[in-house]
């Protein structure tokens, strides 16, 4: 059963991807949020799983892995680490 948090994440996804207007498959790369918590990290790939993989390959990563949850700057330096492994056509990982 899903949770709340999850279904809201899941339906998050979904418009996220209708409003780029991208398919499932063109998702490579997933810079996680990473809560790092038994509950939190089992709602992501979740929703993740149920929106977006659908058998395809997809890396995950996770910055706060490397330089901890560094509070605000955790959801830049995600973006951060992101858009350089565009650049290099690359999956960076933890």
């Amino acid at each position: 059963m899903e949770s709340r948090e999850g279904a809201t994440r899941t339906s998050k996804r979904l418009k996220a991807r209708a409003d780029a207007a991208v398919t499932a498959d063109a998702l490579v790369l997933h810079e996680a949020h990473g809560t790092g918590t038994a509950l939190g990290d089992p709602i992501e790939m979740g929703a993740l799983v149920a929106v977006e993989v659908d058998g395809a390959r997809v890396a995950v990563g996770g910055v706060k892995a490397n330089i901890g949850h560094a509070e605000p700057a955790a959801g830049m330096t995600g973006l951060l680490k992101l858009v350089l492994g565009l650049q290099d056509s690359t999956a960076v990982p933890n």
